[in-house]
């Protein structure tokens, strides 16, 4: 009865109280979750290396005849395969490649979204009859990556999945691949997808979806999303080329030896040119170009200073409300206690004790903190953000604030106490 007194006679002040707490430990939560999403950002788009130095490696067969007669000979083919494999093995350069060349798929069970040029100024052709298969087919957007690629960009699966990179080989009776996010409800896990890889056809086999969002650095694009891209994985090895396989396997070639090379930042560029004569030298193929892909750095860098300026402000408008919500619950709480004060100096006269006057002086104040953990938990429903991670420091926070609280009345009820005995020992 007495609370529900208290809480009568002190209902606008505690009301009062109650919402700036509440106002400043959900502000709180949002910068938290404010920080973890743009630590998300960062380390969805970017690796741990992810500052580094970005060259491209093109070859430079602009010649079509010399380009010709390098694709119709297995030799060269050879070369070219064990100059992929000793770039992949290199213990400093990461060689990144990908390539997003369309893939015709055959029953097609998603809609024109999908299809390659759709939403640009490209034409787009619809779905057609393929002639060689009878089947009714639609060119999709695909993005086909090598293993070190998708690890520095890292991408990921919502689903648990590992794909088995070592054991790619388009020849088996399925080649598994990855779906972007919005091809959740189209495709499940395990369904088989026929389509055509330069020229090859392919079965491939639903391996998991990729995160909302998934992106990767892609012709000065950083942020080439794939949510709409089925993503084919490359074998980790160049396979060998014959007289009979030589079509489809210049053309793998071709492709994945056009990439990046993420280079450590120690490494200055005549290093890097260095290692890949080298490489050159010990495999025999040095049909390349080196590019600096300059564009890299330059969004990478600005990219990250938005991210931290925004988060920067952020903390600085919470450090702000902080300071306020801090101030604005110490005067409250001055008031609150000047209201309670003739009402504690009875008590105090009719020989309560201290331990139970400080007990009756804090009821008020687990009143006004069990209001801001019902204002609490109905915002964590209402917002849109749950993160269980972010609530525990606001959890840790409040209850930091609610010792303040209690240290604080205790000392002005000590106060209180020491001026009415001085006061009382006044002949």
């Amino acid at each position: 009865m007495r609370a529900l007194h208290t809480l009568r006679a002190e209902a606008l002040p505690l009301l009062a109280k109650v919402l700036v707490t509440g106002i400043l430990l959900i502000t709180f939560y949002n910068v938290e979750t404010f920080s973890a999403s743009t630590d998300d950002a960062v380390n969805t788009s970017f690796s741990a290396d992810a500052d580094v130095d970005l060259y491209g490696l093109i070859d430079d067969l602009r010649d079509p005849d010399a380009f010709s007669a390098f694709r119709d000979s297995v030799p060269d083919l050879d070369r070219l395969a064990a100059f992929y494999s000793a770039l992949s093995d290199d213990d400093e350069l990461a060689f990144l490649s990908s390539f997003d060349q369309p893939v015709p798929i055959q029953d097609f069970r998603g809609g024109s979204p999908f299809e390659e040029g759709y939403g640009t100024d490209a034409h787009t052709r619809g779905p057609y009859l393929d002639e060689r298969t009878g089947r009714e087919t639609l060119d999709v957007k695909a993005l086909q990556i090598n293993r070190e690629a998708y690890e520095f960009y890292r991408l990921t699966t919502s689903t648990p999945t590992s794909l088995p990179w070592a054991a790619i080989d388009y020849d088996a009776a399925t080649t598994p691949l990855l779906l972007g996010s919005d091809y959740e409800g189209v495709y499940d896990i395990g369904d088989t997808v026929r389509g055509t890889l330069y020229f090859k056809e392919v079965t491939f086999e639903v391996a998991g979806f990729l995160e909302p969002s998934s992106s990767i650095f892609y012709h000065d694009d950083i942020d080439f999303f794939l949510d709409d891209y089925i993503v084919i994985p490359y074998p980790e090895r160049l396979p060998a080329a014959s007289e009979a396989t030589k079509d489809f396997a210049g053309i793998l070639a071709f492709a994945m030896i056009n990439g990046d090379i993420a280079a450590p930042k120690h490494l200055s560029a005549d290093d890097v040119i260095a290692r890949l004569s080298s490489l050159a030298t010990a495999t025999g193929f040095d049909e390349y170009t080196l590019l600096n892909v300059s564009s890299y750095l330059v969004q990478y860098t600005l990219t990250k200073r938005v991210i931290d300026s925004n988060l920067g402000l952020v903390l600085a408008l919470e450090v702000a409300v902080a300071a306020a919500s801090l101030v604005a619950i110490h005067f409250l709480d001055r008031f609150l206690f000047a209201r309670r004060t003739p009402r504690l100096l009875a008590a105090w006269l009719a020989g309560c004790p201290p331990r139970r006057l400080f007990a009756q002086s804090l009821r008020p104040v687990l009143i006004a903190h069990g209001g801001v953990v019902v204002l609490l938990a109905a915002a964590y429903g209402i917002l849109p953000q749950h993160d269980p991670y972010a609530l525990r420091p606001v959890l840790l926070a409040g209850a930091v604030v609610l010792l303040l609280d209690i240290a604080h009345h205790r000392a002005l009820l000590a106060r209180l106490i020491r001026t009415e005995s001085r006061g009382s020992r006044r002949p």
